[in-house]
């Protein structure tokens, strides 16, 4: 999976980004994911490397649990989702800024990596060793962080899908199951008479030639004692 950040100016950004007014211009819950312009020094650009190698890091690895179907839908829910929950609360609170960047479906995926990887180890920055569970927590905590600036309610509202991405992840919802499991084939009452007749017959040239082997060997022995 890949993904495509437009770098762009304000004016622009705020179109594409998701806010208050996005009913004005609803393309924006889908797009926002994509809009990057925090480019205001080597750090950010630094930062955006590591959100774009991450990405096609864990996206490689659902991908290749999941399939790119599922994992496609499984960006749309989590980029839909939590927007909706926040201009929820935005319309309870009655403030709100504008929402942009990947964080959020990349912070479903992350999770969703950290529950089917909870004892593998991964470099932060290539620095900072951290197993799955670890990274899974942090990253809910980076979100919380990061948009319950405004208000905790915001922050509890954007982690609430990181919640719903961890027990899909490890199929707790009923009715949900991103892996299907292994298909057993029922064996047919003829078939098994038929592999039992079969087992049974290498059962009985087994006792045969054990038979034969015994019989040979006492021979074997009583010719011996006649010399």
């Amino acid at each position: 999976m890949s993904v495509l950040f437009f770098f762009v100016g304000t004016g622009a950004a705020q179109v594409l980004s998701f806010g208050p007014s996005w009913l004005s211009q609803p393309w924006s819950i889908l797009t926002y994911p994509f809009v990057y312009f925090w480019l205001s020094g080597p750090l950010s650009i630094l930062f955006l490397v590591f959100l774009i190698a991450w990405l096609l890091f864990v996206g490689r690895s659902l991908e290749q649990a999941y399939g790119s179907a599922k994992l496609a839908m499984i960006w749309l829910v989590a980029t839909v989702l939590p927007a909706a929950l926040l201009y929820a609360g935005m319309l309870i609170l009655k403030k709100g800024d504008l929402v942009y960047g990947p964080m959020l479906p990349l912070g479903a995926l992350s999770v969703m990596w950290a529950c089917r990887n909870r004892a593998m180890r991964v470099m932060l920055y290539g620095l900072i060793p951290l197993n799955g569970r670890i990274l899974g927590w942090l990253t809910a905590l980076f979100v919380l962080v990061s948009y319950g600036s405004a208000s905790p309610v915001l922050g509890l509202l954007a982690i609430l899908h990181l919640g719903l991405a961890s027990l899909v992840a490890d199929d707790k919802i009923p009715g949900i199951r991103l892996i299907a499991p292994l298909h057993v084939r029922e064996v047919s009452k003829a078939e098994k008479i038929r592999q039992e007749t079969v087992l049974a017959d290498v059962a009985r040239r087994e006792f045969e030639r054990s038979e034969k082997d015994r019989l040979r060997e006492l021979f074997e022995r009583s010719g011996i004692e006649d010399r």
